[in-house]
C-alpha cells in the first residue's frame, strides 16, 4: 500500500498566491491508504487563523478526533493561555471570530 503524502503548507501558500485569495483550505483524501488531510494557509495572520478554525470544522466534520488536530488557531491559544487579558483580547476579535472561540471553549 501507497503511503499519502502530507500536503505542505507552502502548497496553500503557493495557491493562494496563483490565484490571489485570503484564504485556501485544501481538504485531500488517497484512496489507497484511505488517508484524509487538512491543510490551511493565510495571507494575514486573522486570515491564518480563520482558515486554521475552518479546517477544524472540516476535521470535526469528518468526525476526527484532537489528536490529528491543532489545539486551537494561534488567537485562540493565545486568549486561553492568557486568561487575564481576556478583555483587551476580545476587544480585538471580529464578531465570527468571538463566535468560534466560545464554540471551542463549549466543546
Amino acid at each position: 500500500m501507497a503511503k499519502s503524502k502530507n500536503i505542505p503548507i507552502k502548497a496553500g501558500k503557493d495557491f493562494l498566491e496563483k490565484y490571489e485569495k485570503d484564504q485556501v483550505i485544501i481538504l485531500t483524501w488517497h484512496k489507497e491508504s484511505n488517508t484524509t488531510t487538512v491543510t490551511t494557509y493565510g495571507k494575514t495572520k486573522k486570515d491564518c487563523d480563520q482558515a486554521a478554525l475552518g479546517g477544524n470544522v472540516i476535521k470535526k466534520g469528518l468526525g476526527w478526533g484532537n489528536e490529528n488536530s491543532r489545539d486551537g488557531t494561534s488567537k485562540v491559544k493565545e486568549v486561553m493561555d492568557n486568561a487575564a487579558n481576556w478583555e483587551k483580547l476580545m476587544a480585538n476579535l471580529d464578531a465570527d471570530e468571538i463566535k468560534a472561540i466560545q464554540k471551542i471553549i463549549k466543546e
